[in-house]
């Protein structure tokens, strides 16, 4: 972007603080009995059947920010999701602790990249399910922005329309990928 379009650009707390994403983050923490253990995010369906975004995986000394689908999930893993509670709540039956995250997604150092879809773009209509977005991009979305209201549970299933923005987290070395 050129320098006129810097005014336009948001921090990430303010991007956090626009999409209201604070009030929907969570921590779980994959206890020893969980039969998650050993599944790829993937195959744990956890976005598909809660429609819960896992924004990153804390484990031991090392973090996972936007994990790849493949990525297996392990016993102590915590999972950082944005989601409704209801939803969140239900992965208690599968041995997981549940706890509201205290800090900001901003606070652990991730940078929030905000797209917006443009005039005559091929998305229009599609989901990000069906796009393949986090395998194909690298980036996770964590929220989507439509006509002032904001939508952090199942995103990827809402078809998207003209003006939509969609809040992301995800490599930064990818984001040359996204144009």
């Amino acid at each position: 972007p050129g320098p006129e379009q810097g005014f336009a650009r948001h921090t990430s707390m303010e991007l956090e603080n626009l999409y209201e994403v604070d009030d929907r983050l969570w921590e779980a923490r994959v206890g020893v009995s969980s039969p998650l253990v050993g599944l790829t995010l993937q195959e744990s369906a956890i976005g598909e059947k809660f429609g819960i975004a896992v924004t990153a995986i804390k484990r031991r000394a090392r973090d996972f920010f936007s994990p790849p689908s493949n990525e297996a999930i392990q016993t102590g893993d915590i999972l950082l999701m944005v989601g409704r509670e209801e939803r969140i709540s239900k992965l208690a039956d599968l041995g997981v602790k549940i706890q509201p995250e205290t800090q900001s997604i901003s606070a652990f150092g991730i940078a929030l990249i905000e797209l917006i879809l443009a005039p005559h773009s091929a998305y229009v209509g599609k989901t990000i399910k069906g796009m393949n977005f986090r395998r194909k991009y690298g980036f996770t979305v964590v929220a989507l922005l439509r006509r002032g209201r904001n939508y952090r549970t199942d995103v990827g299933d809402i078809p998207l329309e003209l003006g939509d923005s969609l809040l992301i987290i995800g490599p930064s070395d990818r984001r040359r990928d996204l144009r």
